[in-house]
């Protein structure tokens, strides 16, 4: 993360305070696991998109293998889910023959904690980490605003899908949204938008008192447009995001983190945001994909215009490629094929909730990434940009509406159009 970040900040603080080492990466995410080896680091901080290349590049690299060490594979890591779930010691047969070998093999062999913050951390993330690892997996939750965390995971807790419970110095309480139909007094878990109180909370913006008063309320209470869930044992969860839900014109709310997160969880899938306004009754999305595993589905086909053997990714001549084949003659198979994997993630989604078409962006750059902080696409932390994203594939969303029966009627006013 940029070093002025709340959540760098106090990491860097307690560990030049505890007398430790800060190493950093070499600025490209796709190297992550060089940089590991490099630095075999103890304690391991980071957003969930980093942790998410993790997780892509060892499933990628399973798949790979033939099916006697898949299947032994699948079985270790089912097991040792297991285990985790129900408070279990792990196996250490398992650990011996598949996990220590591959944490060492990603140079993650010294670590004993990992820190996940800044964005929602998918359970099933926490849980890879957990099981590949073998470290204490914490997820903090917190804003600039209250002095980075509010809550935070115990290292004892065998848990996912949950950010802990609060600090010592925050009183934490749900807010109704009755507009999203989350209420304090839900049964069994009270649900709200979260508001936070303590000595840790900022005492404004500067010199802009409006953005204050929208912020805090007159008890100094702040409001930080989050929904969140109590759970039983007195850990919240993060459920919902106020700010980022729009109505379908037939009214259903959709919340684009929660498919967002979803879709994201596709081998296929390096990127995607989720677009949807009160006008429509779908949502699109544009999807950046995962380019070395639709290139392998290329060469596949035969559809790639050079040598599996001679293709590098990450490189400019590979980058150049990749656009090119996405925007072919074969575009449209392409197209489809990744869509259809991203559909085998669905199971969790209501129906209004699945994306009816995609947009695919073969753009990428030497990361493979195609929502970047270069084309203002996405924030230092990996956050996308949604109205930059808006502004940038309006054109594109509106045709797309029409080819599926929505083109746009005269009343009809997109954000930021006059």
């Amino acid at each position: 993360m940029p070093l002025a970040h709340i959540f760098e900040t106090v990491v860097q603080a307690a560990i030049f305070a505890a007398g430790g080492a800060v190493g950093f990466f070499q600025g490209n995410v796709k190297k992550l696991t060089q940089d590991f080896l490099d630095l075999s680091p103890t304690i391991l901080c980071g957003v969930p998109r980093v942790f998410s290349q993790i997780y892509q590049k060892v499933f990628q690299g399973v798949t790979e293998k033939n099916c006697m060490v898949k299947w032994y594979f699948n079985k270790a890591y089912t097991g040792q889910c297991a285990a985790l779930r129900a408070g279990r010691p792990r196996d250490a047969k398992f650990d011996t023959k598949v996990f220590i070998p591959l944490r060492t093999k990603i140079g993650l062999g010294k670590c004993r904690l990992i820190i996940t913050g800044a964005a929602p951390c998918p359970p099933y993330l926490m849980e890879f980490l957990r099981v590949v690892s073998g470290a204490a997996v914490l997820q903090g939750y917190g804003m600039t605003e209250t002095g980075a965390a509010t809550t935070i995971t115990l290292a004892t807790d065998p848990n996912v899908g949950h950010c802990g419970p609060p600090l010592p110095c925050n009183e934490v309480k749900l807010v109704d949204v009755p507009e999203m139909e989350y209420l304090s007094s839900d049964k069994p878990h009270p649900r709200g938008e979260i508001w936070v109180h303590g000595p840790n909370i900022f005492a404004g913006y500067y010199k802009n008192e409006e953005a204050t008063r929208e912020a805090l309320d007159e008890k100094g209470w702040l409001k930080t447009g989050d929904v969140g869930r109590w759970n039983p044992n007195g850990t919240l969860s993060i459920i919902d995001r106020k700010k980022n839900i729009f109505k379908l014109s037939q009214g259903e709310y959709i919340a684009a983190e929660k498919i967002e997160t979803v879709y994201a969880k596709s081998p296929i899938v390096g990127q995607v945001w989720v677009y949807g306004n009160s006008f429509k009754s779908f949502c699109l999305a544009v999807v950046v994909p995962a380019a070395d595993v639709v290139a392998n589905f290329c060469h596949e086909k035969g559809w790639w215009p050079t040598p599996k053997e001679a293709t590098t990714p990450g490189t400019e001549k590979f980058a150049t490629d990749f656009h090119a084949v996405c925007t072919g003659v074969h575009k449209d198979e392409i197209k489809a094929h990744i869509f259809a994997v991203m559909k085998e993630q669905e199971g969790a989604l209501k129906g209004f909730e699945k994306v009816t078409d995609i947009i695919v962006e073969s753009r990428i750059d030497s990361q493979m990434a195609g929502f970047t902080e270069a084309n203002e696409c996405l924030t230092p932390t990996f956050k996308i940009r949604r109205p930059f994203l808006l502004t940038r594939y309006m054109p594109q969303l509106k045709e797309l509406y029409a080819k599926n029966g929505e083109a746009d009627k005269p009343d009809e006013k997109w954000p930021g159009q006059k």
